[in-house]
């Protein structure tokens, strides 16, 4: 279950710091890590985490948000345990909620194109009526010491209508 980030700023950011020297985590924190930092306000930006049943933070979701042109950009996601089915589909909710009751004309995010979530986002991404638009090449040199490309997703409202007429 999604719930305030700002209420768990500091569970949140122990668990990030055990993932700095996680190879498999260097898809989320790019060419280096740093704290968390969340506002102290949610006016263009959201930062949410998954809970568990027993209150603990099992994921991350945040974004910005652009009230004048109605879009989402700089989404981040980061699961701390595996195969984290509940935070997967809290996104997948929320995101619908942002299209069909907010009223969000706009969604845009970037992943590493070699990151082992691409498909899965690929899957959401079209489930939801979006698509990949674009694969920049060569754009980050990440912990592992190699250039990595980036693939970039987009979710128009008008096309996840028609997409979710149908699941």
């Amino acid at each position: 279950m999604f719930k305030s980030a700002q209420l768990y700023k500091e569970e949140l950011n122990q668990k990030y710091i055990e993932t700095w020297y996680q190879p498999k985590y260097m898809y989320y924190s790019g060419a280096g890590n740093r704290e968390i930092s969340i506002a102290d306000n949610n006016f263009d930006r959201h930062d949410f985490v998954c809970v568990n049943d027993k209150g603990e933070v099992t994921g991350y979701f945040s974004y910005h948000i652009n009230w004048i042109t109605k879009s989402i950009d700089s989404l981040g996601l980061i699961s701390f345990i595996n195969n984290n089915i509940i935070l997967i589909n809290d996104v997948i909710k929320h995101l619908i909620y942002l299209l069909d009751h907010v009223g969000i004309n706009r969604i845009e995010f970037w992943a590493y194109a070699d990151n082992p979530a691409v498909d899965g986002y690929e899957k959401l991404v079209k489930k939801i009526g979006g698509e990949r638009i674009a694969t920049l090449h060569q754009v980050e040199m990440l912990s592992d010491g190699k250039l990595h490309d980036m693939c970039v997703f987009e979710i128009l409202h008008k096309n996840s209508e028609i997409a979710r007429k149908h699941f």
